[in-house]
């Protein structure tokens, strides 16, 4: 019997096909590894129906496929980028299902190592670019809100005002420089609260 594993490759997939052998396989011969930066899914949820159930199945292992060293779009394509909007929208169910405050803090030092010096945030991260616009630029400062809300991190809004500390110059429209007044202001309260206390 024979093991084949590639050491610098992964790629998601539903199926597979075996060619280029004299005798198929058994079933039990072949096996898939799961790779994941997610140690383990920790939150739990099950319910009387079988579909519901499912779904929440695929999306842990959705988790798992796309979480591997950076937050990812899609792991069955070539691109496998950190687009940060991507990474905002499943951000509070990423955390409910498991303990990745780390690596989403990994994840915003990525970003904020390409933040501009006029304030702009990357759309993609680690590696900077992308055209998603306010939506994406936007993701950076309302991840560590949810953060916040899952882990009660104070530090997370500390970090979160500093990463609005330049952002008003780079805004060219008011409803992204209110955000980033809403969240110093929110932050201003929260850090005021902490210290106090």
């Amino acid at each position: 019997m024979e093991t084949y594993k590639p050491k610098f490759t992964f790629h998601g997939f539903r199926y597979i096909e075996i060619s280029g052998v004299d005798t198929a396989p058994a079933l039990g011969d072949v096996q898939g590894i799961l790779l994941s930066s997610v140690p383990e899914i920790t939150g739990m949820f099950e319910c009387g129906n079988p579909l519901v159930n499912k779904l929440v199945s695929n999306v842990s292992y959705s988790q798992r496929c796309n979480f591997i060293s950076i937050p990812t779009d899609c792991p069955q394509r070539n691109e496998r980028m950190g687009w940060t909007g991507d990474t905002h929208v499943f951000c509070r169910a990423a955390t409910y299902q498991s303990q990745i405050k780390n690596f989403y803090l990994r994840n915003l030092q990525a970003m904020k190592d390409l933040q501009e010096e006029n304030g702009r945030l990357p759309n993609i991260a680690p590696f900077g670019g992308g055209f998603g616009g306010i939506t994406y630029e936007s993701a950076m400062i309302l991840m560590c809100w949810e953060l916040y809300q899952q882990y009660g991190d104070f530090s997370v809004v500390a970090y979160q005002r500093l990463l609005c500390k330049n952002r008003p110059s780079f805004c060219k429209n008011g409803a992204a420089c209110l955000l980033c007044s809403m969240i110093r202001s929110f932050a201003n309260r929260i850090l005021i609260f902490y210290y106090r206390n």
